[in-house]
């Protein structure tokens, strides 16, 4: 589904973005852990949704590739939560939605 050409946007930017997300978790909020990674995977989330919005090339089905990353990171965000197997279910719910309607919304999204 990713082009070749744009591997390394497909990796480096879902990764920056949890970084940053999770940077201010740690500044202010040191020593808890949990609460980084949830962040992490929040700002992971929001980066692998705007792969097709900022290179429109770079993915091949950008709708199908942002419902696939809403439920992923509805699930991993379930997870990380500790959360029972129906707020699983309803995480990947809420992630397909947040990804198919991604392309109206996801400009308005400001990485702090």
């Amino acid at each position: 589904m990713i082009q070749k050409g744009c591997i390394k946007l497909a990796i480096f930017l879902p990764f920056c973005t949890g970084l940053v997300f999770s940077l201010f978790s740690i500044i202010f909020y040191f020593g808890n852990w949990h609460r980084a990674l949830v962040v992490f995977l929040f700002g992971f989330f929001f980066g692998a949704l705007a792969i097709p919005e900022i290179e429109e090339k770079a993915v091949l089905y950008p709708t199908l590739f942002q419902i696939i990353a809403g439920i992923l990171g509805g699930c991993m965000l379930a997870i990380a939560l500790s959360a029972s197997l129906k707020y699983a279910v309803g995480g990947a719910i809420i992630g397909a939605v947040l990804g198919f309607t991604a392309h109206y919304w996801i400009k308005f999204v400001q990485i702090p």
